[in-house]
Formats: structure tokens, C-alpha cells, sequence
């Protein structure tokens, strides 16, 4: 296997100072074997939120 040496990409201040598996992906999204749509339940919970950072023109 081969390492992965940069991951390039755009950080979001979550403004949590924990970050339970649940908010990452909820396990409702999880109840399948297949792995496709699931970026659709990534940060779900707070998506949700109208004042969320992910809806934000400097973070897309």
C-alpha cells in the first residue's frame, strides 16, 4: 500500500472541542453495506443548522 504523504483541501471550524462519531456521520447512515451517498450524512446534524459554517461562501 502506498503512504499517503499531503492531503490538500479547505479546514472548517467546527467550534467544538469534541467531536463525537455520530456528528461525523450518523448511524442511521450506516446501516448499509454500500459505501456510495454517504458523504450526503457527512456532518449532517449540523448542516442542519442554518448559521452552519458548510453553507458558507469562504469554506466551499
Amino acid at each position: 500500500m502506498t503512504p499517503i504523504e499531503k492531503v490538500e483541501g479547505r479546514a472548517i471550524p467546527l467550534g467544538l472541542k469534541n467531536v463525537d462519531t455520530d456528528v461525523i456521520i450518523p448511524a442511521h447512515w450506516l446501516k448499509t453495506t454500500s459505501r456510495e451517498g454517504m458523504g450526503k450524512g457527512a456532518f449532517e446534524t449540523l448542516r442542519a443548522d442554518p448559521d452552519n459554517l458548510f453553507d458558507s461562501p469562504e469554506y466551499k
